[in-house]
């Protein structure tokens, strides 16, 4: 069996897509697992961050291809792929964690299991690079101790001690949370739970998609290539807009296209009534019952022993003995199907077949969908299916379509078809359309220059200059030199020197080989365009070969755009051999690179391996300065997340006069507390008493108040008056309590001192219980006594109930005793109410206990309101 370097390098050498394919089957389970555990079970973003994963190895291939093994790269990029796509998530793995940390772990595996899940991966994360890639293939991959050792280049006895020595160290890890495990316990549970098979066919469409963003082929792949290779370029922004209108239902139209296409692959294995013959004959037959329709729909989806091709043809056989009616039954009570992946394939290719039988029903339907039900995709469905077998009618009805963003999409795609058909048509439909419509010529000449760029070229000629005509020139320099860039080329020097030349040269070159570009960079003026294509060519290089890339740079600019360059390569290096990018840090003497570069690398190093990273930042000369000295926050700040105890134990001792030890006491506390809190609060305990001492006690507290914030409030109360700012750090805990459980916060308010203190938390209880519930929490404010926290807590309810209940606002508003804030309040509750009901209003402030000068501000009000109309 080719091992995975091997894959690699024939697809980074030879475009063996075939071969990268291998590779994401190899690992979807592995990569989706992990990102499913990460994102606390939620499929989609699982597969938004698997994606990213495997787009990123297909970009590093060629790099990735000298590693013996990739399965710690793949793990660490999920990690931090996760945490890109889940900054807000924080508080929901906190919670998990205390839970996993107050559970009993003397039950079964199944329970150890559930109780170590959500911090498995943290405990992963916080071994060193080797123990990482040891565990990850004896464990998750259930590889034998002989295949670790030829994975990692050992002995078979040599890895199995180091995969018994790291698993020591998962157990010590799980001991100081409480957990006693023994290591035997241990590996079977994550053996035997810690991957699972991702979703049927998600490997195909991660890999389809992966080559795509890295350069695959056809018309979208190039669309994408044209973006990753224009980077810093003006035509980016317009290839970002293009391409964000014709990708946004990528996955959903290929899992349509992927239905048919097995299909074909595997012809002969189908039912024999399946086809017309079969659809005429199920149609002759006694209708099922949509109930029974849901049934049958649901246990095709949900067969977790169904091979894709399998279940391809049941969903086929499923579709063709529906009729349009029976289709619209099915999406009505699509709700009852479980959500899933396969579900959202499944309502997208009933859509599909929907409008190609029946168009206008299915455009109807899809038109009345509640917003949150994604209704914009609904109709994008309907329109792609249309537009396949009658464009010119598909983009007539365009116009029916309400949403407007829904609209521009499926103008874009459609279009798209069209221009890929016959570009001269979708050019003249779009001089026929309003102006403004630059992303569309962009689509319709992209797609020219894909097929024939010399027409493309002549018709361009004969438009008139305009944002539009310099839109269709980009993307049409932009395809062609995908194609023939040498031809592409040729174009361009014939036309007349000025912005429009240079910026048709500068989509030429970036979608190049940036070899082919280097060679023909003289072709650019002088200036800010040039200049950026030699930083984006030389970043591009480098992931094919840095030296070559650094030596151009040397030869072909100086000053500033030279040193961003020779910064991009050395961070195109780091990101996959951080050895190697110091070894061509080495070569580099010029002060402003260094300055920036050794940060640069000392933090994309620590994201993959803080330890080595460490090593290295501490070896730099003092000389480097202030570079080593923000190399080395840039270690912390990944240090920190992944080993908190150990990263304050080194800040305290080595750093303490830092100027900026005090944010990294708070990031190290804030992390620690995460995890343990008490052994957090211990150490900010050593601190010396002051400013940063506090700064770090309250981000202990908060930490522990976003999951647990009993204990929070327990621990703030039991320092007493030790605690110079008790006010203010209860109140702290309870806004953090209030967003989880405005109920019980509401509780303790009353135990924080009178003042601004206890306002604010009030306020802020408020603000969250209206949200949770808004019946209980005006029960709660009417208990509260006369004044500001009583009047902003009011405020608060009017904000949110005002708009749905006018009247019950308004007499609200009445109650509030400060003059200014009742007024502005009242303000708002009227010009609302009269909007719905003029003359309910007016009564209502008649009878109001108002000044007369109230009065008459608010009836004019009203009076205004029913003019407006």
């Amino acid at each position: 069996m080719n091992s995975d370097s091997e894959l690699l390098r024939r697809y980074a050498e030879d475009g063996d897509e075939a071969a990268f394919a291998e590779v994401v089957h190899r690992h979807v389970d592995l990569v989706y697992s992990a990102a499913l555990r990460m994102t606390g079970g939620d499929t989609h973003l699982s597969q938004d961050a698997a994606q990213s994963v495997f787009t990123l190895l297909a970009q590093r291939s060629r790099n990735l291809s000298r590693h013996p093994s990739i399965v710690g790269w793949l793990y660490t990029t999920t990690r931090l792929s996760v945490r890109n796509f889940t900054r807000g998530e924080r508080r929901r793995i906190a919670r998990e964690q205390q839970a996993f940390a107050m559970q009993d772990t003397t039950t079964s595996p199944e329970y150890n299991w559930e109780s170590l899940r959500p911090v498995l991966d943290e405990a992963v994360c916080r071994l060193n690079a080797a123990d990482r890639e040891a565990v990850l293939l004896r464990f998750f991959q259930n590889k034998s101790h002989r295949e670790v050792g030829d994975a990692l280049g050992l002995q078979e006895d040599a890895a199995r001690k180091r995969v018994d020595r790291a698993l020591e160290k998962l157990r010590a890890h799980f001991a100081r949370r409480g957990v006693t495990v023994t290591s035997a316990l241990l590996a079977g549970t994550i053996s035997a739970n810690s991957v699972q098979a991702a979703p049927v066919g998600l490997a195909s469409a991660l890999s389809g998609a992966a080559l795509a963003g890295a350069g695959g082929t056809g018309l979208m792949a190039a669309l994408l290539k044209t973006i990753s290779m224009s980077t810093k370029t003006k035509t980016i922004l317009a290839a970002a807009i293009i391409l964000a209108a014709v990708t946004s239902t990528f996955f959903q139209q290929w899992r349509i296209s992927r239905l048919q296409a097995e299909l074909a692959a595997a012809p002969a294995t189908r039912s024999p009534s399946a086809g017309k013959t079969g659809n005429a004959k199920a149609l002759a037959t006694t209708p099922a019952s949509t109930a029974d329709q849901i049934a049958r729909l649901t246990k095709i989806l949900i067969a977790p022993d169904t091979d894709q091709v399998a279940r391809s043809r049941q969903m086929l056989d499923f579709i063709e003995s529906l009729a349009p009616g029976d289709i619209r039954a099915v999406l009505d009570n699509f709700g009852k199907i479980p959500s899933s992946t396969q579900a959202d394939w499944a309502k997208a290719t009933l859509i599909s077949r929907w409008a190609e039988l029946d168009s206008l029903s299915a455009l109807a339907w899809a038109r009345v969908q509640p917003t949150g039900a994604n209704r914009a995709g609904d109709l994008v469905s309907v329109f792609d299916a249309w537009a396949a077998k009658d464009t010119a009618a598909a983009l007539a009805a365009i116009n029916q379509v309400n949403d407007t963003s829904a609209r521009q999409q499926i103008m874009l795609n459609t279009l798209g078809r069209m221009a890929a058909r016959d570009p001269a048509a979708a050019l003249a439909f779009v001089q026929r359309m309003p102006a403004g419509q630059q992303a569309a010529y962009g689509i319709i000449f992209y797609a020219w220059g894909m097929s024939n760029p010399t027409a493309g070229a002549s018709a361009l000629a004969n438009l008139p200059p305009s944002v539009s005509r310099n839109q269709a020139a980009n993307m049409l320099a932009c395809s062609w030199a995908q194609q023939d860039p040498q031809t592409a080329l040729a174009w361009a020097d014939s036309l007349p020197a000025g912005p429009l030349r240079t910026s048709v040269l500068n989509s030429i070159l970036g979608p190049m080989d940036p070899q082919l570009a280097a060679a023909n960079i003289d072709r650019l003026p002088g200036g800010p365009t040039r200049n950026g294509q030699i930083v984006g060519i030389s970043t591009n290089w480098a992931i094919q070969d840095p030296a070559a890339a650094l030596t151009w740079v040397d030869n072909v600019t100086t000053g500033q755009t030279h040193d961003q360059a020779v910064q991009g390569i050395l961070a195109q290096v780091a990101q996959t051999d951080p050895t190697a990018a110091v070894g061509y840090l080495a070569q580099q003497t010029d002060p402003a690179v260094r300055d920036v570069a050794i940060p640069q690398l000392a933090g994309t190093w620590a994201n993959n391996d803080p330890d080595a990273a460490l090593a290295w930042v501490q070896s730099l000369s003092a000389t480097e300065g202030v570079a080593r000295s923000e190399a080395l926050k840039n270690v912390l700040r990944t240090w920190t997340v992944s080993d908190p105890a150990s990263e304050a134990a080194y800040i305290q001792q080595h750093l303490s006069n830092d100027p900026d030890f005090s944010t990294m006491a708070y990031q190290a506390a804030n992390n620690w507390a995460l995890g343990d809190p008490d052994a957090a609060m211990t150490w900010v305990g050593t601190l010396p008493p002051g400013p940063v001492q506090q700064r770090a006690a309250g981000a202990v507290v908060g930490a522990l108040a976003s999951y647990n914030p009993q204990a929070a409030w327990d621990m703030v109360s039991a320092q007493g008056s030790t605690n110079p700012g008790l006010d203010q750090t209860l109140s702290a805990v309870l806004k953090v309590w209030s967003s989880q459980d405005a109920a019980q916060a509401a509780t303790m308010v009353n135990n924080v001192p009178a003042g601004n203190a206890r306002d604010e938390a009030i306020a802020a209880i408020a603000d969250n219980w209206v949200k949770q519930d808004p019946l209980q929490a005006s029960q709660w404010i009417s208990t509260l006594p006369a004044g500001n926290a009583r009047d902003n807590a009011v405020a608060n309810l009017i904000t949110n109930e005002g708009k749905n209940y006018p009247a019950t606002a308004f007499n609200w508003a009445l109650t509030i005793g400060n003059a200014d804030t009742q007024n502005k309040q009242l303000n708002n509750v009227v010009q609302l109410w009269a909007k719905k009901d003029p003359v309910a209003a007016a009564n209502a402030v008649q009878s109001a206990n108002l000044t007369n000068q109230q009065r008459a501000i608010y009836l004019a009000l009203i009076q205004q309101s029913v003019l407006a109309k």
